[in-house]
Order: C-alpha cells, then structure tokens, then sequence
C-alpha cells in the first residue's frame, strides 16, 4: 500500500527521475518517450541492480530524422573517456530499445543477461509488425556469455543490440566512433595583423585527431591591401600574403560542443607591388609569425561543426619593401583576427 501510494503521489517523471541512469533524451514526438526508456531499463535490471552494479550513469542521447531514416547518437560518460554509439534505422523504436539495452549492459551487465535469456521479457510494448528485412528487439535472441567487468569494451553491443540493427546498409556506424579522425575545416579570417589596415582572407586544410587533441595544417591567402607611402604622394604598396599554418590544438570535448585552446606558427611570403611609380615591379620577402588561440565549436550533424574563435599573432619574420625611394615599408609585426568556419569528418 505505502509503494502505491508513492507511486500515485510521485508519479512516472518523478520516478524515471530517480531511475538507474541520468538520462538526456531528445527524439522526435513519434519516438518512444524518456519515460518509456526509464521503464526499459528498470525492466532489463529487474529493477534491482546487481551488487557489481555501476553507479548511475550520465546518458545523453539524440535522436533525429531525416529522408526518412532515424539517427541515434548516444553517448555514456564514463570518467574522462566518454563512449559514443551511432546507428541509423528507419524504425525509432528500434532505436529506443538498443539505446536501453546499451545503458543497461553498461551498468550491470549481468542482470540485463538474465533477462535476455528470457524472450517473453524483451520489449513487451513494441507492437508486431508485418515481416520486414529489419530486425527487432521482440525477436527472441540466444543466450550470450556475460561480457566481464574488466573488459575496457563491455560497452560494445551485445547480441541483443546486434539483433536490433537494421538492415546492414542503413546501418552507417553501429560500432563506436574511433579513436582518431581526419577531418577537412575551412575558415574566413577578419582582423589587424599583418595587412597595412585589415586582414581579410580564408583558408582551407585537414586535421588529424585523437580524443581532446588535434594536429591541423592548413593554406591560407589574405586580400591584397594599400599601404601609402608616407612622404611621396601618390606612391604605395600593395601586398598580400599567402602562407602555410601548422597548429596543435587540445581541450575538452563534449557531445555537441568542444572548446580548445591552439598554438602554431605560420609561415609564407607577403607579395609586394610599387604603384605610382615610373617602373613597378613586384617582389616577394619571407614572412613568418607565431598563433595562439581559442576555439569554440558547435556540432550541428553528425559529422559536420561550425567553429569561431579569435587569434593572437606575433610576427617574428617580419617583410620589408622599399618604393620610390629608400624608405622602408614593413608588414605588420602583429596583433589579432577572428576565425570562423566550418568542419567536417571523413574518417
């Protein structure tokens, strides 16, 4: 009687609240909700977690649809190594079930075993469908040998999960994301550094990255620019600068956003035209500064980011022209810019 009454004066939120993992889920409305999900769980751990039981974890995960396809990103925050699961599958309940059998293995792998073994006990609420090429959790699975505690990737799926993968083309990454990614990123530059008034230019590159760290080279142009001669009217340089970078880049990482902290150098030519003069001519002078700066990036699909940050730069080859006399016209010895763009994973 007092667990009923509980249960009335509590109600599902409350209680999902208080379930066997902190969850964040976000899915469309045709998908099962976070409640349903709390009462998956609470299913296949009987409850009652078993005395190996892990301490409740931190769960976030997303689910999107787009032509017509379910993508799940899940992700399960274990210390500092967060572990990531993608799967794409047509049917989000499918989605759902895989997402608590993951958690549930993840937290006391035993139990959830047990309930595996038992075909009645798995996913009860999911209604029967005609015969397709998917296949879903409701089908009655052969029993597994529990996954030991000590394996750094019992997080990996199950034969449950495995049961619930769709049809192998539609499934893109039910395995984790790996460990290192190449990834292309292209950005626009605005600032005062080098140019007589303003840098303004893109550059293109590729990026290597293991966890938090990153080592990125990229090209880079900035606009040609005036600068006037400051005694003889009517003269001036024009120049620009094209270079290469080189940065290494570290910070923490979350599901949707990354913050870090980059350092480098840049090295090239800055191009310089006389112009007012009798006999222009252009020539180039070497040119190399050090970067230092931050970077704030947002994921909005599963490969792709949008990035921004500004930059410090410190000259310490810095380029020089003469026109029209023996005055000299230095590039600039530094200051700062801001860098936005954008990033993509390939592998």
């Amino acid at each position: 009687m007092l667990a009923a009454a509980l249960i009335a004066l509590l109600g599902p939120t409350s209680l999902a609240a208080a379930g066997p993992a902190e969850l964040s889920w976000s899915a469309p409305a045709s998908c099962p909700s976070e409640s349903w999900i709390h009462d998956r769980l609470g299913t296949l751990l009987e409850a009652v977690p078993g005395p190996g039981a892990r301490a409740r974890p931190r769960v976030e995960a997303s689910i999107t649809r787009r032509d017509g396809l379910h993508r799940l990103v899940l992700t399960i925050h274990d210390g500092d190594h967060p572990r990531v699961r993608e799967a794409s599958a047509a049917d989000c309940t499918v989605l759902a079930e895989a997402t608590a059998l993951i958690v549930a293995t993840f937290i006391d792998p035993l139990p959830v075993s047990a309930v595996r073994g038992d075909p009645t006990t798995i996913a009860p609420e999911i209604p029967a469908a005609p015969p397709s090429r998917e296949a879903t959790i409701a089908t009655p699975l052969p029993a597994a040998r529990p996954p030991s505690r000590n394996d750094p990737g019992e997080l990996r799926p199950s034969a449950a999960v495995d049961s619930a993968a769709v049809d192998s083309a539609a499934v893109d990454s039910a395995a984790p994301r790996p460990d290192r990614e190449v990834i292309v990123l292209a950005h626009g530059i605005v600032g005062r550094a080098t140019q007589p008034d303003l840098d303004i230019g893109g550059a293109v590159g590729v990026a290597w990255a293991s966890g938090p760290l990153r080592l990125e080279g990229a090209v880079m142009a900035l606009a040609p620019r005036t600068r006037p001669h400051p005694s003889l009217e009517g003269v001036a340089l024009r120049q620009s600068l094209y270079a290469a970078s080189l940065r290494g880049c570290g910070g923490p990482q979350g599901l949707r956003w990354g913050l870090a902290l980059c350092g480098g150098t840049e090295l090239g030519v800055v191009v310089g035209t006389g112009t007012g003069v009798t006999r222009p001519r252009t020539t180039a002078s070497f040119w190399g500064a050090a970067v230092l700066g931050i970077r704030a990036r947002l994921r909005i699909t599963p490969r792709g980011s949008l990035w921004a940050g500004p930059e410090g730069v410190l000259t310490y080859a810095i380029s020089s022209f003469t026109v029209g006399d023996a005055t000299t016209l230095a590039a600039g010895t530094g200051g700062i810019r801001a860098l936005a763009g954008v990033q993509w994973r390939v592998w």
